[in-house]
């Protein structure tokens, strides 16, 4: 993939090694969505010099029916997607990533998520549960108030135990998104699993939110 800023010498190039999917809906030609956790490279050439960044990227396909209405007015819902990088990484392909839907601000449905720690083959997971510890106000692409985590918890958990992890902030928002944004965080996580220790991780990650009821704002207020 290459991108290139108009009007400047500004470019990117990058490239894909894709290791494992999450496929986080699978309804035929209604809807088809698939994350591929890949190792990437991207090559940058700006103002200052040309620049080399190798790690972990997440290639997504959606493909889908087109339907004359418009779904977000019709449930007031907001979610909340991570995709965390593990520091002790074994593979370049170390990662976990979980969705999660709230209705009216309200966490209620931890949707999918899946997790391959360090030395592990993936796992699928139930779902996330996401628990804001702070919050404050910005703005999204139409200059309406959004809410912007700035700390909070994510759980994950199957049959073979549960991953926890406490994320924090780490850029400015991106408020590309209606009633949402963009943003990278750092974390420090705790895996433990059924009859053994429990094992410790930190590393980064990126967050990706929406929120159409408006409530979210409304509680970061």
């Amino acid at each position: 993939m290459s991108f290139s800023l108009p009007g400047s010498e500004v470019s990117a190039r990058l490239e894909f090694e894709t290791g494992w999917p999450i496929w986080w809906s699978r309804f035929g030609r209604l809807l088809q969505y698939v994350g591929q956790h890949s190792k990437a490279f991207a090559e940058l050439v700006t103002d200052e010099g040309t620049f080399g960044l190798e790690g972990l990227g997440v290639m997504e396909h959606v493909a889908g029916t087109a339907v004359p209405f418009d779904f977000t007015r019709a449930a007031p819902i907001n979610f909340h997607w991570d995709v965390l990088a593990f520091e002790e990484s074994t593979s370049p392909f170390d990662s976990a990533a979980g969705l999660s839907v709230g209705v009216e601000g309200k966490n209620v449905m931890p949707l999918r998520a899946g997790l391959r720690l360090p030395g592990h083959e993936p796992w699928r997971m139930r779902g996330l549960w996401v628990r804001y510890l702070e919050t404050t106000v910005g703005r999204d692409l139409n200059d309406e108030e959004i809410m912007v985590p700035l700390r909070w918890q994510g759980k994950m958990r199957n049959l073979k135990g549960t991953f926890t992890y406490e994320a924090t902030a780490a850029t400015p928002a991106a408020g590309i998104l209606p009633g949402g944004a963009m943003l990278g965080f750092d974390f420090t996580g705790r895996w433990v699993g059924r009859g053994s220790h429990a094992l410790l991780f930190s590393g980064t990650g990126f967050t990706e939110y929406g929120d159409f009821s408006g409530r979210l704002a409304a509680g970061a207020r």
